[in-house]
């Protein structure tokens, strides 16, 4: 006698297939033989009542041939109704009648009675034939892998109890919880008996190794998996049960490793279903890369996805850490897709786990944050009154919502609840919880772009808390992974700057940016939509800076532009007449906020000015502070981490809606040497500084393309968010173009 065996990760747990069995060894095949192997072939491609007639037409033309009785007992079972569960135990007591000494026969048996209700004595049947054979595995197995459905039944469930007394009815909460564990310790003790008399019995770990991941021990199921991997290294559903581990550890590089390898391993349909994303991307998303053929979820095993760069694309924009090399929600997404097909299959009926409702819920949410399970109960107070039936209901927690199931057979058939249906759990956005969620912070920032020939210059600044980096001891030096990323309007990678860095000076000497360490990055890029990730990860210390930020980064070919704004907390020339940027130090001021006590700085290029007859041009800058309208405020630009003073507070005082934006105090710029005032009826004017709220600057050179800084001082300008806008004016053309920028003045 054969059994053939299917490891059960992708496609579920220990699939009886067929059963080889004749009276003599040596007989030739028989014509029930040929009509048996042919119904045996159907599986998966037949509807039961279709191999059910096959396998009568087997018993027709042999009544003695016991897989037949012993597969359509499987069939019944398989249909659960009270008279399909009498059929089955009809044949397979006839299956047993023949060959009394099969073990697969027996557990049979025992399954039938465990549908049929008689739970106990299923129990007992299995104990003896473990007692009958001693040696075998498979039964240790059965009476493990029941033990183990009996503690994922009682671990979390809750049994109301309603009595009636003259006060009223009265509901009591009784949990099960003992009732679990005590079948969890069954489980374990059979399960590991089992895989001890036969380390190669590959289905015995499973079941073995997800008690350990319920019970919140991934060691355990790591110990598991790789004892499996001893015996079949390039298993992939060991692999894969074993990344599971791994990444229930946090060790999300060992995971992805074996993630990797059981891919690897895989068919390309198992594949497809590990790739897919049917049930976490939109439907507008899924258009937009290709779509699937096949499977109204579009997560058959059959379906081949039109754009697999489409679907990297998808991944990449969901990639929570840029730094590493894996993406972890890529990694989590393969962990659900296992866990699904390892709990959540049907294997006697051909179904796979991704395929039910709940691995539907488990691959769209993740793991819950608290499961309730609620015992099926028969409700009837007195003889006159109906019965109240409740079925079996199961219920997943999450964050601000619920995903209800129910089973009314007893026998894993769970469905959404009707108050939970598939469009509703469609509705609901798809889970993923940061990994690195409670590491993260925001840096604050300054992305600013300048046109270079034909390119775009970004220089991209930001700040690092010092509160959020673990200095060596004694030599006080940071060790930090800094990574600039830049990726098209099609998640496609255009930049990568990823180094690692010992040392960086802070922002300032003020109160505040003397708490933060500056550092700064430059990139030239082609024009275009971009997508910007910036991280820096504390290599001591654990925690992660990031920012992202969307930019259209283009400047018109001939029309007159102005570049961003570099918001600075110093710009010093190396002499009063700088001829380009690089005779510049500027040291950029990421946290957008400045003292009283010293001056805001402000750079900026100006393009494509036109030449008068004798080739000069000419143009006005325009510079003007007032208070910013509520729409164009962005709380989250001033957000400084671990302000060391509470006088440091943030105050924004926008300008009401149809007034003017003025402010009612005078303000001092000082312009840069290059450049001369224009005084208001348009005369020649005088170089230095001006106490105006608005001042004009004009320029006359050679210059196509030009540069200017500006120096302003806020001595007298209250705390709170201001808005600066500079207006530049073509003196030849009339043209114009205009930027502005907010900065915090801070007590």
């Amino acid at each position: 006698m054969e059994r053939r065996q299917v490891n059960g990760f992708v496609l579920g747990v220990a699939v009886l297939l067929g059963i080889v069995w004749s009276r003599d060894a040596g007989a030739s095949v028989t014509r029930a033989d040929s009509l048996y192997w042919a119904s045996v072939a159907q599986v998966g491609a037949a509807s039961s009542s279709e191999r059910i007639k096959r396998f009568e037409d087997v018993l027709n033309a042999d009544r003695g041939y016991a897989p037949a009785h012993y597969e359509l007992a499987k069939l019944y079972l398989s249909l659960n109704t009270p008279e399909d569960r009498q059929r089955a135990e009809r044949a397979i007591r006839e299956a047993i009648r023949l060959a009394p000494d099969d073990v697969d026969y027996q557990l049979l048996l025992g399954d039938v009675m465990w549908a049929q209700g008689f739970r106990h004595n299923a129990a007992q049947h299995y104990e003896r034939v473990l007692q009958n054979h001693p040696e075998g595995t498979r039964a240790a197995y059965w009476i493990g892998l029941r033990a183990f459905k009996e503690f994922m039944k009682y671990i979390e469930m809750i049994n109301p109890e309603t009595t009636k007394g003259p006060g009223g009815s009265t509901t009591m909460i009784v949990h099960m919880t003992e009732f679990g564990e005590r079948e969890r310790d069954k489980a374990v003790e059979h399960l590991t008996k089992s895989v001890e008399v036969d380390p190669s019995f590959a289905d015995a770990y499973y079941p073995l190794g997800l008690i350990y991941f319920e019970d919140k021990q991934p060691k355990g199921l790591i110990r598991v998996a790789e004892r499996l991997l001893k015996h079949d290294p390039d298993s992939k559903d060991a692999l894969m049960f074993c990344g599971l581990g791994y990444q229930a550890l946090g060790n999300y590089r060992k995971a992805y490793d074996l993630y990797v390898r059981a891919l690897a391993q895989m068919h390309p349909d198992e594949r497809g279903v590990m790739e897919s994303i049917a049930y976490i991307a939109s439907e507008g998303v899924q258009r937009e890369i290709g779509g699937v053929a096949g499977g109204e979820d579009g997560m058959d095993s059959a379906s081949v996805w039109r754009d697999a760069l489409g679907i990297e694309r998808f991944w990449r924009r969901q990639d929570p850490l840029y730094l590493t090399p894996y993406n972890e929600r890529r990694i989590d997404h393969y962990g659900r897709v296992a866990y699904a097909n390892l709990s959540f299959s049907r294997p006697s009926e051909g179904i796979e786990g991704w395929r039910t409702d709940k691995g539907m819920a488990y691959i769209r949410f993740g793991r819950y944050l608290r499961r309730t399970v609620i015992r099926p109960s028969i409700d009837k107070e007195d003889l006159d009154q109906e019965v109240t039936v409740r079925p079996h209901t199961e219920a997943w927690m999450y964050e601000g919502f619920r995903v209800m199931f129910r089973n009314w057979d007893g026998l894993d058939h769970w469905a959404f609840d009707p108050k939970t249906s598939r469009n509703y759990v469609r509705s609901l956005p798809p889970r993923h919880v940061d990994p690195f969620g409670r590491q993260k912070y925001t840096m604050p920032h300054l992305v600013v772009a300048f046109q270079e020939e034909d390119a775009v210059r970004l220089e991209v600044s930001y700040a690092i808390p010092e509160t959020r980096v673990k200095r060596s001891e004694p030599e006080g030096f940071i060790y930090v992974d800094e990574g600039v990323f830049l990726f098209d309007e099609n998640w496609d990678e255009v930049c990568r700057k990823q180094d690692t860095t010992y040392e960086l000076e802070e922002a300032g000497a003020d109160r505040v940016r003397r708490c933060y360490l500056l550092s700064h990055r430059s990139l030239t890029i082609d024009p275009g939509q971009y997508q910007l990730a910036v991280e820096v990860g504390d290599k001591r210390g654990g925690s992660i800076g990031t920012f992202q930020e969307q930019r259209a980064l283009s400047f018109p070919d001939t029309a007159l532009a102005v570049s961003d704004l570099l918001l600075a907390s110093q710009i010093a020339p190396a002499n009063p007449f700088p001829e380009s940027r690089q005779d510049l130090t500027v040291v950029p001021n990421p946290l957008r906020s400045f003292t009283r006590s010293e001056p805001v700085f402000i750079y900026l290029e100006v393009y494509n000015l036109a030449r008068d007859a004798f080739g000069r041009t000419g143009y006005d800058i325009s510079y003007r502070l007032g208070r910013p309208k509520q729409d164009e405020v962005d709380p989250a630009l001033f957000a400084a981490l671990d302000l060391p003073e509470a006088s440091a507070y943030m105050e924004i005082e926008t300008a009401p809606e149809g007034t003017d934006t003025a402010l009612p105090y005078r303000v001092r710029y000082v312009l840069p040497e290059r450049n001369r005032i224009l005084p208001e009826d348009g005369g020649a004017g005088r170089s230095g500084m001006e106490t105006e709220t608005a001042v004009t600057a004009r320029y006359e050179g050679d210059r196509e393309d030009d540069f200017t800084y500006l120096q302003i001082d806020i001595r007298h300008v209250p705390a709170g968010v201001h808005k600066l806008t500079v207006t530049a004016r073509d003196v030849h053309t009339g043209q114009a173009a205009e930027r502005n920028i907010l900065f915090r003045v801070i007590e």
